[in-house]
């Protein structure tokens, strides 16, 4: 499939409404025999959750019991324990057209 971002639908999630009917991204999908919340891929970026949670970096803020601001060093989600990518539940990963306002 060729890679055309006029494709991918506006505002920050991989899918639109047309008609009351939810219209995915054609790019989005679900991969099998991967684990439940961790499924999600897309083929325009040619990554999945599992990718994305072990590659892409975010640092972790939290308050001491001085109420001073810490921030951790950056961490894979999986260094933290969180997954951090939500392509499964269809919020986008490639950040193409997501300044869009209705």
């Amino acid at each position: 499939m060729k890679k055309d971002k006029r494709k991918i639908p506006k505002g920050f999630y991989c899918y639109r409404y047309k008609r009351k009917k939810l219209i995915p991204c054609p790019y989005w999908s679900i991969r099998k025999g991967k684990p439940k919340q961790k499924n999600g891929y897309c083929a325009y970026l040619g990554k999945g959750d599992w990718d994305i949670n072990k590659e892409k970096k975010w640092r972790t803020v939290y308050y001491d019991k001085n109420g001073k601001k810490v921030y951790s060093k950056l961490q894979s989600a999986i260094e933290i324990g969180i997954p951090m990518s939500l392509l499964w539940d269809m919020v986008k990963e490639c950040n193409i057209k997501e300044d869009y306002n209705e």
